[in-house]
């Protein structure tokens, strides 16, 4: 009796470990950075707030020069009345408010925590660890 052999392409042959491995942790990173905003959209109040002016940081970078990236400092009134003063975690390069212009912001009175209302503040960690994660893992299956 002649043997029969098969050849079965697996296509976990083709997989690497290390950006599967990355993939992975940036999932759970990213599945992370979702619940704990989506958590903080739900118990989040919207409001108004005063741009009081900007803090001055400066960005290192490896390959090029370092720049000044800058953070607004936001004043708001919340519901009890207190007033409140916050340094968003979001810097830029650009400064898109003047001193003294509205800003729409969400805050949690429980937690004192504060966020400038805007896609990218509320968003961008998110958006950003969930493509990257995306990225590592469809990259483990690529063909070499």
């Amino acid at each position: 009796m002649d043997s029969v052999q098969v050849n079965i392409d697996i296509s976990l042959a083709n997989l690497s470990l290390l950006p599967l491995m990355v993939g992975i942790l940036l999932s759970m990173l990213s599945w992370y950075l979702w619940r704990k905003q989506w958590r903080f959209l739900r118990e989040s109040i919207k409001t108004t707030g005063v741009l009081l002016g900007y803090e001055e940081r400066i960005s290192r970078s490896s390959d090029g020069p370092d720049s000044w990236v800058y953070a607004p400092i936001i004043r708001y009134t919340a519901l009890d009345g207190g007033t409140r003063e916050f340094t968003d975690a979001l810097a830029s390069s650009n400064q898109r408010y003047a001193p003294g212009d509205p800003v729409r912001i969400r805050y949690v009175e429980r937690g004192n925590t504060a966020s400038v209302d805007s896609f990218f503040a509320l968003y961008g960690a998110q958006l950003i660890s969930t493509l990257l994660a995306i990225g590592f893992i469809l990259g483990a299956f690529s063909t070499n």
